[in-house]
């Protein structure tokens, strides 16, 4: 028999009001372990604040985001992926500042893990990653390109062609929620947690009894305004472009 509740975070972007208002909540509950999906940095200026919260807590897994791996390729000198030059600005000034007591940490998170829970299988991912690109460095876009308009179909289809045994799939990296159950399998983006055009911070509650799994989607308030000012006071790179596309009041997915 297994009666167990973990908590799905992803895509904290470097905010670490909203990471500390997620936990906060999640504390509250009695909730066993928590999986973090990626973009643990980047976007938000919180980069060391971020990382000292979440390896200072052993109930908190996490797998590795494409920022991140952005981020190291500058610090190792690699190849920088094409995609990101109009953040790359941003990623250097993070480059520059992040503290060399979290790089072999980073340097150590999968992009992919399996977790078996009870009788269930999980697989924790930053976004769709076909089989075949799994061992792509991030110059070379391993990841699938975000699906701007998700649906059911298409990532059944994905999946049916990777043949994936899971149970409960997670991703972040699209910043919205994505929740589509099927008779054998649960999708999950919880959306994402630290970067929303509202002082929201987004998770998800997975809730397991005797195999038979519930989802629940979790929305925390938090003050915004030390993230806000934050940018202006350090002069973030790119901070114009970052505010108008991922803080406005207009979202922009």
């Amino acid at each position: 028999m297994i009666n167990d509740t973990i908590a799905i975070i992803a895509d904290i972007h470097g905010n670490i009001d909203a990471l500390e208002a997620a936990l906060e909540d999640i504390d509250k509950q009695h909730i066993s372990k928590i999986y973090c999906l990626g973009d643990l940095i980047g976007i938000g200026p919180f980069t060391n604040e971020v990382l000292a919260c979440l390896t200072e807590r052993n109930d908190i897994s996490s797998i590795i985001g494409n920022h991140e791996e952005s981020i190291l390729a500058l610090k190792r000198g690699e190849p920088y992926p094409e995609r990101s030059r109009k953040v790359r600005p941003h990623h250097e000034w993070i480059a520059e500042n992040l503290d060399s007591y979290f790089i072999p940490w980073l340097e150590n998170l999968p992009r992919r893990e399996k977790i078996i829970w009870g009788g269930l299988t999980l697989l924790l991912q930053h976004y769709h990653l076909r089989s075949d690109k799994e061992l792509l460095s991030i110059a070379e876009n391993p990841y699938e390109p975000v699906d701007y308009n998700p649906s059911l179909a298409k990532i059944e289809e994905f999946y049916s062609r990777e043949e994936i045994d899971a149970d409960l799939v997670c991703f972040g990296h699209h910043h919205p929620v994505h929740l589509y159950k099927t008779q054998n399998r649960i999708y999950l983006n919880p959306g994402a947690l630290g970067c929303y055009h509202k002082p929201l911070a987004r998770y998800a509650v997975v809730h397991n009894y005797n195999n038979d799994l519930s989802v629940a989607l979790k929305e925390v308030p938090y003050n915004n305004e030390n993230l806000l000012s934050a940018y202006e006071k350090w002069d973030v790179p790119k901070k114009d472009y970052i505010l108008s596309t991922f803080h406005s009041q207009t979202p922009f997915y």
